[in-house]
């Protein structure tokens, strides 16, 4: 009895001693993702000079994320990095995990840290899988996928493209899953495995009327690379007149396939002209796409010299966004993060169970892809 008393007495006295939140950060952390400008007012209202140490780490917490979601900018990521050292001894799973989620997002998007990101992102990864956080979990393998893809590290692109893919289902977001799909075509088209692109693909047509012109322009971008792939070019060039009647201002990949139907109507000149007119920002693939398109387009219309010079552009390139982004190491550093904290795992499993003896699972890197209803009505896959 003594000692239940004792125990009563302990959860009290932690209890009266921990500090109640702020009403207003409370309410902005509780909005800050879906409402960000509402988040973003809330907390400007806040009285900076009375705040206990708890909430002033709060409050610059939700004003780096408002100020990164709305803004899209930040004042470097010392401020994020206060925040990370606080919640690293004191913080919950919610705000540790995000802190380190946009110190990631600050130091990849907007310092071109792409390696330091990495290692935040991964991070985040872990705090929101042992907490079962579905939303940053979400977050964390799009910009995870996105990070590899453009790092040319396919096996990983792939693998948080599926990820992506299936917490989008999870958190029933029709615009997510859309959005996983084209990731998990491109990624299943970079490890040539053009059948489960093309499922992907054509997946995503069930839903193009309820994506923003961006994203409506690469599906149908994609569409038209999977005719000419299956050797279709009449719906190739079907899909081509509908992507040019809805491309998006920054969208130029359509120009590559366009290029290639001239290409094979031997109208090499004006094959080259369209392969230059791709410009595709911050997607070093298809950059590389579009200057091997080039290259071959220079050696059929007779241009030796020129088809040469472009070739080394190509290698020149390639090798440029391997050593900029530390490709090998972060390909490299990320499988030694997944093998230690597995082990880790491991170690804590044979410990709560007393050290029994266990068969050990192998670890199954893609799990099946969830196909969306083939009807008309637009609800996300279960």
């Amino acid at each position: 009895m003594k000692k239940i008393l004792c125990i009563l007495v302990v959860v009290t006295l932690m209890v009266g001693c921990g500090e109640a939140r702020h009403p207003v950060l409370k309410e902005a952390a509780g909005i800050v993702h879906q409402h960000p400008d509402s988040a973003r007012m809330l907390i400007s209202k806040v009285d900076t000079t009375l705040l206990s140490e708890a909430d002033r780490t709060e409050y610059h917490l939700l004003k780096v994320m408002t100020d990164y979601i709305v803004l899209h900018q930040a004042d470097g990521d010392s401020l994020v990095t206060t925040c990370v050292d606080y919640y690293d001894k004191h913080g919950d799973a919610w705000h540790r995990g995000r802190a380190y989620y946009y110190r990631a997002g600050i130091r990849r998007h907007l310092l071109g840290e792409t390696y330091e990101a990495i290692k935040d992102y991964k991070t985040a990864e872990t705090i929101a899988e042992d907490a079962d956080d579905e939303l940053l979990k979400n977050m964390v393998y799009e910009n995870l996928a996105f990070a590899n893809y453009r790092c040319i590290n396919y096996s990983l692109g792939m693998r948080y493209s599926q990820k992506f893919l299936e917490s989008s289902v999870k958190l029933n977001d029709t615009i997510m899953v859309l959005r996983g799909l084209q990731m998990c075509a491109a990624s299943y088209a970079q490890m040539n495995l053009k059948d489960s692109a093309y499922a992907c693909i054509l997946k995503s047509l069930d839903y193009i009327d309820l994506c923003d012109s961006i994203l409506r322009s690469d599906i149908y971008h994609n569409v038209v690379v999977m005719y000419q792939e299956k050797g279709d070019d009449e719906n190739a060039q079907k899909y081509l007149d509908i992507w040019k009647q809805n491309r998006s201002a920054s969208s130029t990949k359509g120009y590559i396939s366009e290029a290639r139907l001239l290409k094979a109507q031997g109208r090499y000149e004006e094959a080259i002209e369209k392969a230059k007119a791709c410009n595709p920002e911050g997607d070093p693939l298809v950059r590389i796409n579009s200057m091997e398109l080039l290259a071959e387009l220079y050696e059929l219309a007779g241009d030796k010299s020129e088809a040469l010079e472009t070739k080394k552009q190509v290698d020149a390139y390639r090798d440029s966004v391997m050593t900029a982004n530390h490709s090998i190491e972060i390909a490299d550093w990320q499988q030694k993060y997944d093998e230690e904290r597995w082990r880790a795992t491991i170690m804590s499993t044979n410990v709560k169970c007393g050290g029994g003896n266990f068969s050990l699972l192998s670890y199954v890197g893609i799990s099946r892809l969830v196909a969306p209803s083939q009807g008309k009505e637009h609800k996300i896959p279960t």
